[in-house]
């Protein structure tokens, strides 16, 4: 019987007992006290996801945000998550996002999302405001 491997790219954790785990298709979010599955962030065959490579999670709302290498894109998915949108198309030269972490609101509802992207033999931090 061959087990089922996964390749685990990125981690992210909240104030609960869950942890999101990003592999070469989907993110999933999984409670770390009974190892319990809670919920996919990708359907199935839908090819959202396709080299996701960071992946943050959104304190206040719980949304859990993607950075995607194989798109260039990093997408927003509801907590519930039943939606999701696409808050920022990543450029070419970015290289791959290596880390990803939302910053607090401010008094307007906008939001900083900081994503680390790494090239050859340097690093770069883009903010995107949404």
């Amino acid at each position: 019987m061959a087990a089922n491997v996964f390749l685990v790219l990125a981690l992210a954790t909240t104030a609960t007992p869950r942890v999101y785990v990003a592999d070469a298709g989907a993110v999933l979010a999984v409670d770390v006290d009974s190892g319990t599955l809670l919920r996919s962030f990708t359907a199935a065959g839908t090819r959202l996801l396709r080299q996701p490579s960071a992946v943050g999670v959104d304190l206040v709302t719980g949304g859990v945000f993607v950075s995607d290498a194989g798109t260039r894109r990093l997408l927003q998915f509801e907590a519930t998550g039943g939606r999701y949108r696409c808050v920022a198309e990543l450029p070419a030269d970015a290289g791959r996002c290596v880390a990803l972490a939302a910053g607090p609101r401010d008094h307007a509802g906008h939001q900083t999302v900081y994503l680390v992207c790494r090239g050859h033999c340097s690093a770069q931090v883009h903010m995107y405001q949404i």
